[in-house]
């Protein structure tokens, strides 16, 4: 079996886990490796493992997951490229625990890609700023 195979299949079977106590303990032993198969020349890998990184995304790896994309967009094959700025401006958000982490990622996306971020994500990123929807700002 091939090598591209085997790396295939074990993340196959990391994104079966549903168990949220399970994904912290493997995001925390496996961050590394999956983060490296995302560097892999096998189109099927990487999408693989941004899979699994997006949805075992949680709040104590939520920075250091997005940083990590987010420097990986400028070596990413054109394909992949707009999966992965969706995925990072949707972890952005979804982790922010403050409003400028959040505005310097965002940033630093639209800096990268600027070309492949869509007018719902330019759109949220000003209704974020602004404060569109908060009861203080619903009033005025």
């Amino acid at each position: 079996m091939k090598v591209p195979n085997v790396r295939y299949l074990a993340l196959e079977t990391v994104c079966k886990f549903n168990d949220p106590e399970a994904c912290n303990v493997i995001m925390k032993d496996y961050l590394k490796h999956i983060l490296s198969a995302m560097k892999d020349n096998d189109i099927s890998i990487k999408r693989r493992a941004l899979d699994i990184l997006y949805h075992m995304c949680n709040t104590k790896i939520a920075h250091v997951v997005v940083e990590e994309m987010l420097n990986f967009i400028e070596f990413a094959d054109v394909l992949f490229k707009e999966e992965l700025v969706l995925k990072v401006a949707i972890l952005a958000e979804k982790f922010a625990d403050d409003l400028e982490w959040y505005l310097n990622v965002m940033l630093k996306l639209i800096e990268i890609a600027g070309e492949l971020i869509t007018n719902d994500v330019c759109h949220r990123i000003i209704q974020i700023i602004t404060g569109f929807g908060n009861d203080d700002n619903s009033k005025i």
